[in-house]
């Protein structure tokens, strides 16, 4: 929810910043929104995983 609010002020921060935290944020709202209903639990397993 806050990503598409800051969606214009995230890439000119995060640009500068690092590619890292782009690239984790932005994949988890992008599969998180589609497979959320379905895949859910699983989301939070892979999202454990990479954080771990």
């Amino acid at each position: 929810m806050k990503n598409f609010q800051t969606g214009k002020a995230l890439p000119t921060r995060t640009s500068s910043d690092t590619n890292t935290p782009t690239t984790i944020p932005a994949t988890s709202p992008a599969e998180s929104p589609e497979t959320s209903r379905e895949t859910e639990p699983m989301v939070l397993l892979v999202s454990g995983s990479v954080t771990l």
